[in-house]
């Protein structure tokens, strides 16, 4: 049976949208952001720049609305936190061994729950928590050059999947195949290598990546809550 978690938690971001600025010849940082009605640290913070007297003309500043320099300072917004689990290959509610409906299982229903929660704010963290491969005739796709259930997480926008115990019933060069497909990040803290390290620190960051740089966890959360929340991950 799959497991669906919703979980919404106070966090100081902000769902408004972002203007940008093409820095010009003979710009300054501090001009910019007092045509913006900005500080240039509050800028150069929102930007994530290693140096803010070195700007260069051409690239590109995010400007954040007022909305975002007020939740930046003190408001608080609502994440949803949307969790999946033991998936167990089943993208249809459908269970293919006893060809009957499974009314209470599938990425198709919870796409459904998804699609209702993004409309009403788009500051969401996807999770699937493993074991999400095998069963339901799953085994069927294993050669394919992406796994159905890997392809189908992707599609959704899952930002984080954690590997479970079924994950490595088959070959580990299936393992590795949908570790290096998923688009978002993988989690894998307690698994060693044979020669020693852990999993975690052979598994690459991940795809999408949010304004500041850093991994797509929530593409909010990296802006208000500083670097550290996503290099953690």
């Amino acid at each position: 049976m799959t497991f669906a978690l919703v979980l919404a938690m106070a966090l100081p971001l902000n769902v408004a949208a972002e203007s940008t600025y093409t820095i010009q010849p003979g710009d300054v940082l501090w001009r910019i952001a007092r045509d913006n009605g900005l500080d240039w640290e509050e800028l150069a913070e929102y930007n994530d720049l290693e140096n803010p007297h070195l700007i260069y003309a051409g690239d590109t500043l995010k400007i954040p609305t007022a909305e975002e320099m007020a939740a930046m300072v003190s408001g608080d917004v609502t994440i949803t936190v949307l969790a999946t689990s033991d998936l167990h290959g089943r993208i249809y509610p459908y269970e293919y061994a006893i060809d009957s409906e499974d009314s209470d299982a599938g990425l198709a229903k919870i796409q459904t729950v998804l699609k209702a929660e993004k409309a009403v704010s788009d500051n969401i963290i996807l999770m699937d928590l493993g074991d999400t491969v095998q069963d339901n005739s799953a085994e069927l796709f294993n050669d394919d050059p992406i796994h159905p259930m890997i392809d189908a997480l992707n599609y959704m926008g899952f930002d984080i999947w954690t590997l479970g115990n079924h994950e490595f019933n088959f070959e580990k060069a299936f393992l590795m195949k949908n570790i290096d497909t998923f688009d978002g990040t993988v989690l894998a803290a307690n698994i060693h290598t044979t020669d020693g390290d852990y999993l975690s620190s052979r598994i690459r960051s991940s795809k999408r990546r949010c304004g500041c740089g850093y991994r797509r966890i929530a593409a909010t959360a990296c802006r208000y809550m500083g670097s550290s929340c996503t290099r953690a991950l």
